[in-house]
């Protein structure tokens, strides 16, 4: 199983209710989350999950546990590799997920960087998913920005994925 879909099957595994929270943000408001050398900002009432690949997780914890989430996950790009390289080769490994379609694409910037973002339906444990994705390299390694929600909240959320995406940052080295 390639690294995509094995990403997609974590993120599958965390949509059925697996639990494993690190960190929730404080009462204040929103809360920064780090994963070795980059940050996103999620909103208050999010939870955040780091893992030892660097991967975070971050939900809406007042809603149904994990069916609002964002994958943060990264890993080394190939030699020349861009955002639509990366989008390209993500479609194809999303193809083997039951009833993926692809909705809309198009281009964005996420770190003073061009990114591609795309959004498509497949089919979760438990119904019809909606997610928006950001795919973008930087610093020698390619990045997976995926948003996810049930197919019938998604227009609840999209803002609010658009707002966390675009808030991701890394740390110069």
């Amino acid at each position: 199983m390639n690294k995509l879909a094995l990403m997609v099957s974590i993120l599958l595994a965390l949509l059925a209710g697996c639990t494993q929270a690190v960190r929730e943000n404080g009462p204040n408001g929103d809360s920064h989350a780090q994963g070795g050398d980059f940050t996103l900002t999620f909103p208050f009432g999010w939870r955040e999950e780091k893992y030892e690949d660097g991967s975070i997780v971050a939900h809406d914890k007042t809603k149904d546990n994990y069916r609002e989430n964002i994958l943060v996950a990264f890993r080394k790009a190939q030699d020349e590799e861009t955002a639509v390289s990366v989008h390209e080769k993500a479609k194809t490994e999303l193809s083997e997920l039951p009833g993926y379609r692809e909705l809309e694409t198009g281009s964005v910037t996420i770190a003073d960087t061009e990114a591609k973002r795309a959004i498509y339906t497949f089919k979760g444990l438990r119904g019809l998913l909606k997610a928006q994705a950001y795919y973008f390299v930087i610093g020698g390694r390619a990045f997976f920005i995926i948003c996810t929600a049930e197919s019938s909240q998604y227009d609840n959320y999209r803002n609010t994925f658009e707002a966390i995406a675009k808030s991701f940052m890394v740390e110069q080295q």
